[in-house]
């Protein structure tokens, strides 16, 4: 035994012979509770992201406040009341309570494999209601690489993961066969990704409905199936509402988070 003072207690002990040597075992170390940030990350602000499926760079807004994240900004608009301004597409905006723009995966370079999340979230002047959540539908990935909305269903809505401050009736309640882009003249997924149109009720159930405001809602940044007597088209912008036009403020935003190793690295920009 190692020098020290040693004390058995009463009995007969007998040790085989050999070379004894107390030893203590490591103290288990218990898993992080959240993953660790990535080495690039600093504070939410703007980015040039070193992309390294396409060896380019990439300037970006970052989220990394929002738990879940970091989340890089693919669309932001905020819309002033009576504004008659439409969405434009191939650019990613660099302010998340100002915007103008959308872009997809496709716009910088990349492809829906290089994501594993997409986040969405407004706010109007119509309610209260704020509409926040997450979702890792492999639908909603692959539609937001192109922006193509073909094939757009309720069922790809209705798994997702409610951010602390969500408490719209979307996306929860979406029935989106109406607005699957072979059906609709505006196919663009970013605009009008998920809603509901009228649906068949009874009268007791469409009466409640009414009196919520709920028997049509939408998601809809500037989306537009209707035309002015001019020709020109006439933008909705909706959340979690059927205001059937742009007569409210409303802020709308589309987060993205990328798999792992798709950012190599990042400098503030």
């Amino acid at each position: 035994l190692p020098p020290g003072n040693w004390t058995l207690p009463p009995g007969n002990w007998t040790l085989p012979p050999g070379n004894w040597t107390p030893t203590t075992p490591p103290p288990l170390r218990p898993p992080p509770a959240v993953a660790p940030p990535p080495h690039w990350l600093g504070p939410s602000g703007t980015y040039e992201l070193f992309l390294s499926p396409n060896n380019r760079t990439q300037l970006a807004y970052v989220d990394a406040d929002e738990p879940g994240g970091p989340w890089v900004l693919l669309a932001a608009y905020t819309h002033r009341a009576m504004d008659s301004a439409l969405p434009r597409r191939g650019r990613l905006p660099l302010d998340p309570d100002v915007g103008g723009s959308h872009a997809y995966l496709s716009d910088i370079g990349l492809w829906p494999l290089h994501t594993s999340s997409i986040r969405f979230f407004c706010q109007t002047s119509a309610h209260e209601r704020t509409l926040h959540f997450a979702t890792t539908d492999r639908y909603v990935r692959t539609a937001f690489g192109a922006g193509v909305s073909e094939g757009n269903t309720g069922r790809h809505w209705h798994e997702f993961v409610p951010c602390s401050d969500h408490d719209a009736y979307l996306p929860g309640a979406a029935a989106n066969d109406n607005f699957d882009g072979a059906n609709n003249t505006d196919t663009e997924m970013a605009v009008h990704p998920f809603g509901r149109g009228r649906v068949v009720m009874d009268s007791e159930a469409l009466h409640r409905e009414r009196l919520r405001g709920t028997s049509e809602l939408h998601f809809s940044m500037g989306w537009s199936d209707d035309r002015s007597r001019s020709g020109a088209r006439r933008p909705r912008w909706e959340c979690d509402d059927n205001a059937m036009g742009g007569q409210y403020d409303t802020l709308h935003q589309v987060w993205v988070k990328m798999a792992d190793g798709v950012v190599a690295g990042a400098e503030w920009a």
